[in-house]
């Protein structure tokens, strides 16, 4: 608990919010046992990175978005719970925000449903694929996700999930966790979308101080890899001539 008091809190995020994630932990670690969610070399690491990633997906959203806001999140191949569940259990005190958790294997879906009932997240597990879900189905402001796919496969599958404008324009935005090959992945992913763009460095392979000197928010350098959090806003279909 040492280490989820100095990385996340109590300055962060609430003591209640360190307990819904540690009932997380727990249940990871029992599951584990039987059904493998996460693999036994992860264990020592559920803290550092998995509970961190998905924080740093939920403090990004918070940049353009209000607690207070209502907010419906889907997100990808949600897994053991990185990033969606993690941000529903950071945001389970804030009645107006809801969670989808897309997840097709029925053993993890049952995992994530345990999870809900024994945490009070504010959270619904959709069993399928994402790319399996009817057009307008869901309007998301906010679609995540952490390896599950290539940067314009995961675009293909999260834009439908978006809200949309009267006029048809998508009006949310993507936060999906990258690692070291996204520049590639971004120049891939332009031949078919046109976006913003904006590199959250991750806090789970750097110090934190070293994160919160660099402003932890930077635009994406064209020629630099990269790892952390892809924010993707003002999407739109390229033009293709």
């Amino acid at each position: 608990m040492a280490l989820a008091e100095s990385e996340l809190g109590p300055q962060i995020v609430s003591r209640e919010t360190i307990a819904r994630l540690q009932k997380w932990r727990e249940l990871v670690l029992k599951w584990d046992k039987v059904h493998n969610l996460t693999g036994p070399a992860e264990h020592g690491r559920l803290w550092r990175r998995h509970i961190l990633d998905g924080m740093q997906v939920l403090h990004t959203a918070l940049a353009s978005r209000d607690c207070e806001q209502s907010t419906l999140w889907a997100d990808i191949g949600t897994g053991a719970g990185v990033p969606g569940l993690i941000c529903a259990l950071g945001a389970a005190e804030w009645p107006t925000w809801r969670f989808v958790l897309i997840e097709p294997l029925q053993k993890r879906a049952a995992f994530l449903r345990e999870v809900i009932r024994a945490t009070g997240a504010l959270a619904d597990v959709l069993v399928g694929r994402a790319e399996e879900a009817v057009s307008g189905q869901i309007q998301a402001d906010i679609a995540s996700a952490r390896a599950v796919a290539s940067l314009p496969k995961l675009m293909e599958w999260a834009v439908p999930l978006l809200k949309k404008t009267e006029r048809g324009e998508i009006a949310g935005r993507c936060l999906f966790l990258k690692g070291e090959t996204l520049s590639d992945e971004l120049t891939a992913a332009r031949e078919y979308w046109r976006f913003s763009e904006r590199l959250h460095p991750s806090l789970s392979v750097q110090p934190l101080s070293q994160a919160t000197k660099r402003g932890v928010c930077e635009p994406l350098a064209q020629s630099v890899t990269a790892s952390g959090v892809i924010e993707l806003s003002e999407i739109r279909r390229a033009t293709r001539l």
